[in-house]
């Protein structure tokens, strides 16, 4: 007899999705927009800074975590397509709704950072980085990129689907030995961190995904799977504590990401992971939701694709119309009008074309009913 699925609200996971496409957002927003602290210190010495100044910089820093804020993202997906497959659809069925669900959009994506690519070219070519190559500028890359391996400029984001896509794949042939995924995660994810916590271990597609990110995914599984024993441990019951655990591993991963530089590292990936379950279990036993979250929560997905070639789209413009005249930008403030401008073109393409796949997912929910 199959064990009754917990009853979860997904428009509160939705609004979790939606913070961490904002913060991504913000992540490259800030990188892209701003010359930051590195660069500065090169026009003025650390120590003739002001108190102003540091504390500027040091605010910054709060943006860093754009890769920890995604193993959320990972941790969600495993979470959800858990539940997903507990409705007993079958593996067909499975494959066609997460076909449906992302790459009607996932093309569309494709095709925007290919435009905006061959705007900056014509316009504001100092906006590209040199070798710089459109995701269609060979059979070879475009191919690859509509198998989700990610080849070319304004799509720096896509480096998570391809891990995604290989999660989907595979889950659904073992979710019914769960347990033993789950203790094989975990004994690879305890063998790769000594091979070396200090940076992603695979050195290909496929060991990336079995050393470093599946684990997390299999975190997402385990959490529903056992849910009222997971919730046990981490609900707080007392919504102050929940937001206090959270801020504080949230500067945990920041400081120690300042410590060990900003490359990628094993430990706060570990942290985010731990952040990601308080998160989930907390925002759902708190019942935490708002309208803002809510639209946020919406158009996630739109804005975690889309949003790269947005931002430097802005950066485009603000080169062509003379706004700044040099992609090192000292203004230290510009940077944050990428924000609602990459939220509303996210918007405008979720009405086009995310929004139409859920209605017919929706449809087929529908038709199950019946």
């Amino acid at each position: 007899m199959r064990k009754a699925a917990p009853k979860i609200d997904f428009k509160i996971l939705d609004g979790l999705r939606g913070i961490a496409a904002l913060y991504v957002l913000f992540n490259h927003a800030r990188g892209n927009l701003f010359m930051g602290g590195a660069k500065y210190a090169q026009i003025k010495d650390i120590s003739l800074w002001s108190l102003k100044e540091k504390l500027f910089f040091s605010a910054l820093r709060l943006t860093s975590l754009g890769k920890e804020f995604v193993i959320l993202f990972f941790i969600l997906s495993g979470f959800s397509i858990a539940y997903s497959l507990s409705k007993g659809h079958s593996k067909s069925q499975f494959y066609l709704r997460r076909i449906i669900r992302i790459y009607p959009p996932y093309v569309f994506a494709l095709a925007w950072a290919f435009v905006v690519f061959k705007y900056l070219q014509c316009f504001t070519p100092k906006a590209l980085a040199i070798g710089s190559e459109s995701v269609f500028s060979s059979f070879k890359a475009t191919v690859l990129n509509f198998l989700y391996v990610d080849n070319g400029s304004l799509i720096i984001q896509f480096w998570s689907l391809k891990f995604e896509v290989i999660f989907y794949i595979l889950i659904p042939l073992f979710i019914f030995r769960r347990n033993y995924y789950l203790v094989a995660s975990l004994i690879i994810e305890i063998i790769s961190f000594f091979l070396n916590w200090r940076d992603v271990s695979g050195s290909n597609i496929l060991s990336q995904f079995i050393l470093d990110y599946n684990f997390y995914f299999a975190i997402g599984v385990f959490c529903f799977h056992h849910y009222n024993i997971i919730g046990s441990y981490f609900i707080f019951k007392n919504k102050i504590r929940f937001f206090l655990a959270a801020i504080f591993l949230f500067l945990l991963m920041v400081a120690f990401k300042f410590w060990v530089g900003d490359g990628e590292n094993k430990v706060t990936f570990l942290i985010a992971g731990l952040f990601s379950i308080i998160m989930i279990f907390n925002f759902l036993y708190f019942k935490i939701k708002n309208g803002i979250l809510m639209f946020l929560g919406k158009i996630s997905y739109s804005i975690y694709i889309s949003h790269f070639a947005s931002v430097m789209l802005l950066l485009g413009i603000f080169l062509q119309t003379g706004i700044i005249n040099s992609v090192d930008i000292q203004n230290k403030f510009l940077w944050l009008t990428a924000i609602p401008f990459a939220i509303g073109l996210s918007y405008l393409f979720y009405l086009i074309i995310e929004k139409p796949t859920k209605e017919i997912l929706n449809k087929m929910r529908k038709k199950d009913e019946y």
